[in-house]
């Protein structure tokens, strides 16, 4: 029975992940942080290994054994961009100086379709698209990459950019949910920005894809649902759930950057983390933010398979079911 590692596994993805490894037979082995809560996971299960993933220590202990290694630990928002350094880009080199020293067959590293940047209108970005990310996330995820590569050793690799993820276990879109269920539908002045997602359960089947394909070593996938939104269709999809009438909120472009820098402020304030930190609202003037899933489908047989109404009618009955609406 193969042994898989899973770090980041106590969070929105990982929880996913561990539960498709557990499902095809795998036993997992969860590197979790000791103030992590393990209530997504089963610990009866899994093996559970405490420690963080810019801990060398705790890597080369977990990393012990393990023929897969998973690394989904990152960090999405934050008030200072060393995290952004420390986690998302100087995390991955440890962790793959950590499979070499042990063995492992496979490194199998969830990037982002930000590593790559922006689609320009009407072209969806490809793997053989020069990157070009435009914040310090896509920057440091990119890095991540390189410093992944660069310490791989004789452990293959293979690395998946998701498009914007979500589902249950997720708080990403609750911002939106919450304006739908008010009765708006946000569109940002301008031409509307299309948008690729993937539910967090097709991302687990990807990975769970790329790692029984012996021909993935070495190569790179962007990853999303062949559809394309935009937040006014989600908006309305979230409004349809909760059986809502919406109208459009039109949002100058202004406001997104004056927005930013209001949640900024007001997060260095009360010290709390900004939902919505100005590097990342930033991403929302981008042309589009679509990519071509082209390669996954043909060399990894991926294809998503969760819709977005059916997807985001799940998302909102688990925002419900939290007390988050």
């Amino acid at each position: 029975m193969t042994l898989a590692l899973v770090t980041g596994a106590s969070g929105f993805l990982g929880s996913h992940l561990v539960e498709a490894l557990l499902a095809s037979g795998y036993r997992v082995r969860c590197l979790v942080r000791r103030t992590s809560s393990l209530s997504w996971l089963a610990p009866d299960r899994v093996e559970l290994f405490y420690g963080a993933v810019t801990e060398p220590a705790a890597l080369a202990e977990a990393a012990r054994g393990a023929e897969l290694i998973f690394h989904l630990a990152g960090v999405t928002r934050t008030l200072r961009r060393a995290d952004y350094e420390q986690v998302n880009a100087e995390a991955c080199g440890l962790v793959a100086r950590a499979a070499a020293a042990s063995g492992a067959r496979r490194i199998l590293l969830v990037s982002s379709l930000a590593a790559g940047g922006p689609s320009a209108a009407g072209r969806p970005r490809r793997e053989e698209d020069p990157d070009a990310p435009v914040g310090p996330y896509g920057l440091s995820k990119l890095r991540g990459e390189a410093l992944l590569k660069a310490q791989a050793g004789r452990t293959a690799w293979t690395i998946l950019r998701p498009s914007a993820v979500y589902g249950p276990r997720d708080a990403s879109f609750l911002l939106l949910a919450r304006f739908a269920k008010r009765g708006w539908a946000p569109a940002i002045g301008g031409p509307a920005q299309p948008l690729s997602l993937l539910h967090a359960r097709d991302l687990a089947e990807a990975l769970l894809a790329a790692a029984a394909c012996e021909g993935a070593a070495g190569r790179t996938y962007y990853l999303a649902h062949p559809e394309p939104a935009n937040w006014e269709s989600i908006a309305r999809l979230m409004a349809a759930r909760m059986e809502r009438r919406v109208r459009r909120l039109r949002i100058p472009r202004w406001g997104v950057r004056a927005a930013g820098w209001g949640g900024r402020a007001g997060a260095l304030l009360s010290g709390r983390t900004d939902p919505l930190p100005a590097d990342r609202l930033r991403d929302l003037l981008a042309p589009a933010w679509v990519c071509d899933p082209a390669r996954a489908r043909e060399e990894l047989g991926f294809r998503a398979r969760v819709d977005h109404e059916a997807g985001f009618a799940e998302t909102i009955d688990w925002y419900r079911a939290e007390g988050l609406l």
